[in-house]
């Protein structure tokens, strides 16, 4: 008869057996009722893609625990020696003096962080057919950071650009919704998506209106921009416009500043640079901007929200595709109001994300 628990949490006085059987069902097997720790073990091994023997003991399904996770068992390693490899593998910080049951009770903490992230993670590699264990790897810090970090749950679109092709490009890290649908020519390669200046763009098929978070006095639009749009001209990175009714999004202005409206139609701008800046409305009478070199914030007042979906690399001008822009680009977020103290955490985070794919700048 399966057993679940109402909350996977530790408890104070979990024995080793009930931390093992919480183990496993965080990670989606089912503990039974009179289940003992070699049963536990190898039904946990299997939810970590491994594969036990008949007759294989607590020892050797510990080695092959940690052999799944990419670690490295050693002759001579006892069960203390492998929990604690285990521990260290899933990012915990095993301490001298730590019993078993403590190293139980980390790896349970690690495993209930983890297994959102690997939930998402899981699935965008899977919609976006990457194989590359450097990207999933970038992709799996991205995601752990994001939600320890508090803006994994502010966005509706994170869009990474990894995987090199369109197919790939167009993936939504967040949930499986809002798949960009690209036109006209898009460059898609390993540095990310970078337009033509004059046919190519992305529809989201995020209605800035209805489709999440973004509200009339809340939202957000952050970009990691690897080179800066050039030319003569407006250029779009990401927005939407009903002329007369109110613009949301980022461009480069003709005098190249960076620019933008969150459900207004004054424009201010912010003097460009590279990496990861964001537009941000927390209230009713202002946004703010944020940038590797600076921030400023402006007193406009938001008077609509944009009921268009959000073009990348150009703006939806009453369905339209309008002022395309020919930069490179690394990486999108949208959804809610964003702080300044959220912003350098992403800020960071996307560093960190594109460092280990080897683009950043």
């Amino acid at each position: 008869m399966g057993i679940a628990y109402l909350t996977t949490d530790p408890k104070p006085g979990d024995s080793d057996n009930v931390l093992l059987a919480k183990i496993l069902q965080s990670l989606g097997g089912v503990p039974e009722s009179g289940d003992l720790r070699n049963n536990l073990l190898r039904k946990s091994l299997e939810q970590w893609g491994g594969s036990f023997s008949p007759g294989d003991w607590d020892h050797r399904i510990l080695w092959k625990i940690l052999e799944s996770l990419g670690g490295v068992p050693r002759l001579g390693d006892r069960h203390y020696n492998l929990l604690w490899k285990i521990l260290e593998d899933l990012g915990g910080v095993p301490r001298l003096g730590d019993t078993h049951n403590n190293l139980l009770r980390k790896i349970l903490e690690r495993v209930l962080v983890l297994a959102p992230v690997n939930a998402a993670v899981n699935s965008f590699v899977t919609r976006a057919g990457i194989s590359s264990q450097t990207q999933i790897d970038a992709l799996l810090v991205l995601v752990e950071a994001a939600i320890a970090h508090g803006w994994w749950d502010l966005c509706d679109l994170i869009y990474p650009h990894v995987g090199a092709t369109a197919g790939a490009h167009a993936q939504n890290l967040k949930s499986s919704n809002f798949t960009v649908t690209w036109a006209g020519a898009v460059t898609h390669n390993v540095n990310g998506i970078t337009g033509d200046g004059a046919t190519g763009y992305g529809d989201t098929g995020y209605n800035l209106r209805s489709s999440g978070q973004i509200t009339l006095n809340s939202g957000h639009v952050g970009v990691y921009q690897r080179t800066l749009p050039t030319g003569a001209g407006g250029k779009h990175i990401a927005g939407a416009a009903i002329l007369g009714d109110a613009f949301f999004g980022v461009s480069r202005a003709f005098s190249g500043a960076f620019t933008g409206n969150v459900n207004e139609l004054t424009q201010s701008s912010l003097t460009n640079s590279v990496g990861f800046g964001a537009l941000s409305r927390i209230s009713s009478t202002g946004k703010s901007y944020f940038l590797p070199t600076g921030s400023t914030t402006d007193a406009t007042s938001s008077i609509n929200t944009v009921n268009l979906t959000l073009f990348l690399l150009a703006r939806n001008l009453s369905g339209v595709m309008n002022a395309p822009s020919n930069g490179n680009v690394a990486g999108l977020t949208v959804g809610s109001g964003i702080t300044s103290a959220i912003y350098q955490l992403m800020k960071a985070d996307w560093q960190t994300f594109n460092t280990a794919n080897g683009r950043q700048v």
